[in-house]
């Protein structure tokens, strides 16, 4: 995923990894913009999937656009 940051009024601050039933299972804040660094990339460590999740979904929300409506689905 890509998001054209512009600066503190405009960037990605959030990253999360949720259920196919929409639980989230993991969250990553991000504390500032990466207006120069796209595209960049972020790690989540220590999440808990259970044997019976076998897809999860990723989307990122932005300080002005919430969620925007992009998800990438994966399968594990």
């Amino acid at each position: 995923m890509a998001h054209k940051d512009q600066g503190w009024q405009h960037y990605v601050n959030r990253l999360e990894v949720l259920s196919l039933a929409g639980e989230v299972l993991a969250t990553r804040e991000l504390a500032h913009p990466h207006v120069k660094q796209q595209l960049f990339t972020r790690s989540l460590a220590n999440i808990l999937i259970t044997q019976e999740i076998k897809m999860v979904i990723l989307r990122v929300h932005g300080s002005v656009h919430g969620y925007g409506g992009l998800e990438v689905t994966l399968r594990l």
